[in-house]
């Protein structure tokens, strides 16, 4: 029984509950106490909090918190624990595992039945207990704040800070109640900074301040250095620096420096530049990959400020002494970030179509707001602008974007890793993967992304396209009600999938400029691109795909794990049987293993043949070539081989063979191999029979589960396994059960 008390208007708790009828049910089917709010809640309120205390008979009882927002329509569900005599709220329940702060399993993937839509991508359990015990303290002295700190582990804050600072930072609370985190390696590429987290007692929400740890120089470039060069801001200690190299950045010496490059034509105030930038770790500089920065045409417009003498967008002019050069020399180079404090900014709790709000819809496509830190300089506070928003990291994707405004003035989200591409606004898809409404003629580009709800569309100054897609594992589960289901879910926290792409982590499709079809310049992107055609069941461009799959080396460690999300999606649609077939042929000259019995495949390619679509039938060819892989035929298959050589050498007509008579059921085919004779001269007879009637007709759902379980199969005569057995068939052929499917006695 669940007892609720109310302090506010029922009609509020429905409006604020009508759009999450299947997170509802996680509270409504409670089974202790809840505690609503006693101040009545606004009709526009956007989060309602309700406490609960479960285990009550225990000797453990565990409050409980239920969050509930209305923008995401979302529920969160967090337990109490104390840790250190101080009282924590971790998360242990999401009804979208995308927006939530702590990372957890889709309960999709593992679900006995099909879910909800409601709670399609929940994860966690709301049933979860925590039980109360003793709790180690790990404390220490921290001389830089003359004081004691306590470790802080990191479950005690899942949903509080992000899960992608829990994984890379330890956090120590100090006696002024602050988290003070730290990065666990100093090497990291992404998280090269210190964290202070102050937790308010009021609402629960976190506020993140973020320290640079160290300073760092950042060069806008179209060409990466390679990685036995040094970018400018890494100094060289004294006693390495080469005298030979040591020059006044203005005078004669300098001028001489850089004529090799002026003489080909070059600025001497933009080769000055280019060659700091290109350092070896002697001091020496690389007049190669200079000239190659010079050259690239991603760089035209830093070479032109460069050499009006004036700064590029982003860059100040400071004097150099790093890199080897000694001396009054100057250099371009970003402001230095730590400079200011960044802050953390939650989406979660924006308002509904706000800029952050806007941001999370977005960026939940590629993955979830656990792993999405969005970051503001301290004087902004907050996003009210795109513009206000220093910088946004997807970590765990190898991912980050900036703002940057063009020379119309319009703001747009530049990706840092792929110089010169921006999240497109034009072909911008909505969460549901819809065309906008004031997006005209972008329908083309949209039916081809169908089903490809993990991608963003990126666009250059040249207004190309390319799609790009987080390779997380996709898994396509059973939805009640829909045999075909297209949707899928991602699995994002998986560790397999982590350690295995661990270079690339996102696909990059150009698309045509047609938007007709999208480019796979790796095996890779055609693997990926294959599956989730596959789970999208768009079968005839995911065979028009398999055209350009014909390999014969060993795939690598990331394509064979994409390949496996192939062989793991279940599909026994005629067409699927097609792929899988045709997919076999592709791969029979390499040493790749494919776990996948021929025979029954190509069986029910055959069966269904009749169904199978024009688009993805196989040739004859195909068929004859198959058929010598498989090392055994049914009789269907053994009559399309005779049919196939008859077609091969043009004789007038095949030779088929009977089918052998199907007899269903154990107890069928216990009968059929004995004799008259043995029943009517058999010492022996059965001496009972187990039969159960539950009802005296089987209607639709009995009838179906009946077949689909089996269960007359897997019976025997006298019924002691399934209670149905003889007596069960007696009753079907003298009608006095009754079978009904669609209204129809199929018995008679």
């Amino acid at each position: 029984m669940v007892f609720f008390f109310f302090f506010f208007k029922q009609k509020t708790a429905y409006e604020m509950l009508r759009s999450l009828v299947g997170s509802e049910m996680c509270i409504r089917d409670r089974d202790y106490p809840v505690l609503l709010p006693t101040t009545e809640l606004a009709p526009d309120a956007t989060e309602c909090r309700l406490i609960g205390l479960a285990d009550l008979e225990s000797e453990s009882p565990m409050w409980k918190e239920y969050v509930i927002n209305r923008q995401y329509g979302t529920v969160q569900c967090y337990n109490y624990v104390s840790h250190g005599r101080r009282l924590f709220a971790k998360q242990v329940y999401a009804s979208n595992g995308k927006f939530s702060l702590h990372s957890m399993v889709p309960n999709g993937l593992t679900a006995a039945r099909p879910l909800p839509d409601a709670v399609r991508f929940s994860g966690g359990d709301p049933k979860l207990s925590d039980p109360i015990g003793p709790s180690l303290v790990i404390t220490r002295y921290n001389h830089s704040i003359h004081g004691r700190e306590t470790l802080i582990p990191h479950r005690l804050v899942h949903g509080m800070v992000p899960g992608a600072l829990l994984d890379a930072c330890t956090f120590w609370q100090g006696e002024d109640l602050l988290i003070r985190g730290s990065p666990k390696s100093t090497r990291s590429e992404w998280y090269n900074y210190k964290l202070e987290i102050r937790i308010s007692p009021s609402t629960g929400e976190a506020s993140v301040l973020r320290k640079d740890s160290q300073p760092f120089a950042e060069i806008e470039s179209g060409q990466p250095a390679p990685r036995n060069l040094r970018r400018i801001g890494s100094k060289l200690p004294e006693h390495s620096k080469p005298r030979a190299f040591e020059r006044v950045g203005s005078g004669e010496r300098s001028l001489a420096r850089c004529k090799p490059l002026v003489d080909k034509g070059f600025n001497v105030q933009a080769v000055d530049y280019a060659l700091s930038c290109f350092v070896h770790p002697d001091g020496s500089e690389d007049f190669a990959m200079a000239e190659a920065w010079l050259n690239d045409p991603l760089n035209q417009h830093a070479v032109q400020a460069l050499s009006g003498g004036e700064a590029p967008a982003g860059l100040s002019r400071v004097e150099s002494h790093a890199g080897g050069v000694h001396g009054t020399g100057t250099r371009w180079t970003r402001p230095q970030d730590e400079a200011e404090t960044l802050l953390l900014l939650n989406p979660l709790t924006a308002p509904e179509n706000s800029v952050l709000w806007q941001l999370a819809q977005l960026l939940s496509r590629l993955e979830d707001m656990s792993h999405v830190l969005m970051w503001t300089t301290s004087s902004a506070g907050s996003a009210d602008d795109l513009w206000t928003i220093y910088k946004i990291e997807l970590p765990r994707l190898k991912l980050s974007f900036v703002p940057k405004r063009d020379t119309k003035g319009i703001v747009r989200l530049h990706s840092v890793e792929q110089s010169g591409w921006f999240v497109s606004q034009e072909a911008c898809l909505l969460p549901d993967g819809s065309v906008p409404a004031d997006k005209p003629g972008m329908e083309a580009l949209h039916d081809l992304l169908h089903g490809f709800p993990n991608c963003l569309v990126l666009e250059n100054n040249s207004k190309e396209l390319q799609v790009l897609v987080s390779s997380h594992q996709q898994v396509r589960p059973k939805k009640k009600g829909e045999p075909f289901c297209t949707q899928i879910v991602a699995d994002r926290s998986s560790e397999l999938w982590s350690s295995t792409m661990q270079d690339q982590r996102y696909l990059l499709l150009p698309v045509h400029t047609s938007c007709t079809f999208l480019g796979t310049p790796t095996m890779e992107c055609l693997l990926y691109t294959l599956m989730m055609r596959l789970a999208a069941r768009d079968y005839e461009r995911a065979f028009v795909l398999l055209e350009a799959c014909c390999v014969d080396i060993n795939f690598s460690a990331a394509e064979k794990y994409i390949f496996r999300m192939i062989e793991n999606l279940e599909d026994a649609h005629p067409n699927a049987h097609a792929i899988r077939l045709k997919l076999l042929l592709a791969l029979q000259f390499s040493d790749n293993t494919v776990d996948m019995d021929v025979t029954r495949e190509y069986d029910a390619y055959l069966k269904k043949l009749g169904h199978v679509s024009a688009g993805c039938r196989l040739t004859a060819e195909e068929e004859a070539n198959i058929w010598t892989i498989s090392k055994q035929g049914t009789t269907l298959i053994k009559n399309r081989s005779e049919y196939l050589n008859t077609l091969f050498e043009g004789r007038p007509q095949a030779v088929q063979q009977k089918p052998r008579l199907q007899i269903a059921g154990q107890p069928m085919r216990f009968l059929d191999g004995i004799s008259t004779e043995d029943v009517n001269f058999s010492d022996t007879g059965v001496s009972h029979y187990r039969y159960v009637r539950e009802a005296a007709s089987l209607d639709d759902g009995a009838l179906l589960e009946m077949v689909m379980n089996e269960d007359l199969v897997k019976d025997d005569v006298t019924g002691s396994v399934r209670q149905m057995g003889f007596l069960f068939l007696y009753e079907l052929m003298a009608g006095h059960l009754t079978a009904r499917l669609n209204g129809n006695n199929v018995a008679a």
